[in-house]
C-alpha cells in the first residue's frame, strides 16, 4: 500500500471530526516525523548538518517538538548544536569586522 493511498484515507478519517481535515492531516504528519526525528535520528551527523544550514526547525514544529512525550533530549540535543553553530558563525563575523576596523584604522592613520 503506498503512502497516497493511507494519505487518503487518513483525509477521510479526519473529516469526521471538527476542525480542518488538511490542518489534521499535517498536523498527524507533522508529530510523526518529529517523533522519528527524536527517537531514531537525533544524533545522525547528516540530519544534524541539514538542520544547522537550514537554522533549525520552525516555530511550529519546535513548538510540536516540545510537546512531544520524551522530547526534551532530542530538542536540547538539536537546540545545542544550533547555539554552538550561531557562536562559532558569530565569532567568525567577529573576526572579520574587526580586521576591517583594523584596517579601517589604518587607512585613516595614514
Amino acid at each position: 500500500m503506498n503512502d497516497r493511498y493511507l494519505a487518503y484515507f487518513d483525509l477521510l478519517e479526519a473529516f469526521q471530526r471538527p476542525g480542518c481535515p488538511v490542518c489534521r492531516c499535517v498536523a498527524a504528519a507533522s508529530r510523526r516525523h518529529l517523533e522519528t526525528l527524536g527517537y531514531e535520528h537525533v544524533n545522525d551527523p547528516e540530519l544534524r548538518r541539514r538542520l544547522r544550514a537550514s537554522w533549525g526547525l520552525c516555530n511550529w514544529h519546535t513548538w510540536i517538538l516540545a510537546d512531544l512525550p520524551g522530547s526534551p533530549f532530542a530538542a536540547a540535543v538539536i537546540h545545542e548544536d544550533l547555539l554552538r553553530a550561531a557562536g562559532h558563525r558569530t565569532a567568525a563575523l567577529g573576526a572579520r569586522a574587526s580586521r576591517a576596523a583594523a584596517g579601517a584604522c589604518r587607512w585613516l592613520g595614514r
